[in-house]
């Protein structure tokens, strides 16, 4: 079957999503994370986009991104080139790092937009990752916060007020709501389901060390829950494989 056409947006902005290959983690620890910036911001000179937001994931990121001199098809080729020449060679493998070819929506309103900027910001928190938006370190929420780093957050922060304070502190309320957003490029097209979710908990460690889960340090236990949810594991899989409450996932 032909694949289907990617949406035209009138505006040149889109919502990007791209996953790792065959859904496996992408940024493994925060060196991974600052790297894919780096190159991030690297590609976005070389190519001219602009970039309103990201949000890295475990097996995946979020762009929110106005497309420049070069097609997006093209730029993400570049970026995926370079990134898995470096990824590989510093876990020792082969292959694929990202899945050949990126989800996208067009974005082509600013009421849109702005909802698209916050379900963003908001992933780690829907994931049960993090209990508010400004915990999160691999997001674009703290640029607009503290400013500084590669997102052009003026533009956006102009929807919030003229003045610089009030807008930043209209934009933080904005963020505090949200837990409905909905976008095109819905959440199933990431989301494991419950056999994936087990599959990868049964890799992570073995059936025997899954038995005495409950008798491990507690500073071990909240890292191998951090690590399930970077690989994509909901609060409510996690806490049911494991037998554990839900809220002891999100704290971790």
């Amino acid at each position: 079957m032909p694949r289907r056409a990617r949406e035209k947006s009138v505006t040149g902005i889109y919502h990007v999503m791209w996953r790792g290959n065959n859904k496996q983690t992408v940024f493994q620890d925060s060196q991974d994370c600052r790297h894919f910036l780096k190159i991030l911001e690297e590609y976005r000179h070389k190519c001219g986009f602009t970039l309103y937001a990201y949000c890295l994931m475990g097996n995946h990121v979020h762009l929110l991104m106005k497309e420049g001199e070069e097609p997006l098809g093209r730029v993400f080729c570049r970026i995926g080139a370079k990134l898995v020449f470096w990824h590989n060679r510093k876990y020792k493998r082969v292959g694929h790092l990202f899945q050949d070819r990126y989800r996208s929506e067009a974005v082509d309103n600013d009421a849109y937009l702005l909802t698209v900027l916050r379900y963003i910001h908001r992933n780690p928190v829907k994931a049960g990752m993090v209990e508010a938006v400004a915990d999160y370190p691999w997001s674009s929420y703290g640029e607009y916060i503290r400013g500084g780093g590669i997102c052009d957050t003026g533009s956006m922060l102009r929807f919030f007020g003229e003045d610089g304070e009030k807008a930043v502190e209209t934009f933080r309320s904005f963020h505090q709501a949200g837990d409905g957003d909905r976008c095109q490029l819905e959440e199933e097209l990431i989301r494991l389901d419950d056999r994936e979710a087990e599959g990868i908990l049964r890799e992570m460690v073995g059936v025997e060390r899954l038995e005495e889960f409950g008798k491990w340090k507690k500073e071990e236990r909240d890292r191998f829950l951090r690590l399930l949810k970077g690989r994509g594991l909901t609060a409510r899989q996690i806490a049911g494989l494991l037998k554990i409450g839900t809220s002891t996932v999100k704290r971790a």
